[in-house]
């Protein structure tokens, strides 16, 4: 995390251990605050790939499931990097700020994903590089009518994915419902953008940010769950991060032969599970009592403000039936289903 912004962060109450952001020092009151009001967050546990150079675009055309053209100064997509058998390698929000190309993913996986595409460089002019500390970005749920337009240095975004300037900033619209919004620049004016938004959103840590992104649909990919899943398994048809039209890239046959022939057999859903129980990406969620039955594997999961957990888990989708028993283990509850926010494909 910037040095700089971490002091900042600390001056606002913010309770960090060694870079990482824990909490504003009240990690309930933090997760009753997306039931009820604004939030506001920052995203340093996010990584953040800078892809530079006279052959940026093609580069990326050639290696993520979405087509690059499509991104720019008004329009972010989600987009992933598939393994040759189609397997999501990393799963990522690309956009434009500064007339540089980002890629923002879960730190945890940066380096490995760094890697990955530097050995996809060979002659291309073009730069891969680690920015995480380069740029300041925060998040925030505060509805656009709850705002005084001359405080903020922009219009927000109206559909999600749509971006946009923000001042010398770049705004990113993530999702409708809730309204929830990204900023990214640089230190002094986000600084200044946060003093604003905290007026009236509550600052929290990454959790409820989190949570957020599962009750939306948007899955991430964490170390235990690199190459656990195609890209229709975790619903990116869904959500407008593939496209069947842009040419080839690593796993687009395997892809492209699961969309035209309808072998889609897993799809993600959302649930929640209550208890004491914690558990994690990767873990297998099961259909019955004996736990020999492995019917799926969690893909994201975070604590939610009435106990228990919110979580993303790609299932069989033809157990996936009412009245259906799934759990994670002996002594755990059985899973609850919610809507998705949009329709699986």
């Amino acid at each position: 995390m910037n040095t700089d912004w971490q002091s900042f962060l600390r001056t606002c109450g913010a309770e960090l251990q060694g870079d990482a952001l824990l909490h504003f020092g009240n990690p309930a009151r933090e997760l009753r605050a997306i039931e009820t009001g604004g939030v506001l967050t920052d995203l340093s546990h996010l990584g953040l790939i800078k892809i530079s150079g006279e052959d940026a675009v093609s580069f990326m055309q050639n290696l993520f499931s979405n087509d690059i053209k499509q991104v720019s100064g008004q329009r972010s997509q989600l987009s992933s990097l598939c393994s040759a058998k189609g397997r999501v390698l990393a799963l990522f929000r690309i956009f434009i700020h500064a007339g540089n190309y980002y890629l923002q993913l879960p730190g945890v996986i940066l380096e490995p994903t760094l890697k990955r595409l530097r050995m996809y460089i060979l002659r291309s002019r073009v730069t891969v590089a680690d920015a995480s500390d380069d740029l300041i970005r925060i998040g925030f749920t505060c509805p656009e009518s709850s705002h005084d337009p001359a405080s903020l240095p922009g219009k927000l975004p109206e559909q999600a994915d749509d971006a946009a300037p923000f001042g010398q900033s770049t705004i990113i619209k993530i999702s409708n419902t809730p309204a929830r919004y990204e900023v990214i620049g640089a230190n002094g004016e986000i600084k200044k953008i946060w003093q604003v938004l905290a007026a009236q959103a509550t600052p929290v840590g990454p959790q409820p940010w989190r949570l957020l992104d599962i009750r939306d649909g948007i899955p991430n990919i964490y170390p235990p769950t690199v190459e656990a899943f195609v890209p229709q398994m975790i619903n990116l048809e869904s959500l407008a991060a593939l496209s069947f039209t842009k040419g080839c890239y690593p796993g687009q046959e395997v892809v492209a032969r699961t969309h035209y022939l309808g072998k889609v057999k897993r799809h993600m859903y959302l649930a929640h599970v209550s208890g004491e129980h914690l558990p994690a990406p990767g873990d297998t969620v099961y259909l019955d009592l004996d736990n020999q039955s492995a019917a799926g594997k969690i893909v994201d999961c975070a604590p939610t403000s009435n106990g228990g957990h919110d979580l993303l888990a790609v299932l069989q989708t033809e157990n996936h039936e009412p009245g259906q028993y799934y759990h994670l283990g002996k002594g755990t509850a059985a899973l609850t289903f919610k809507n998705l926010p949009y329709v699986n494909d």
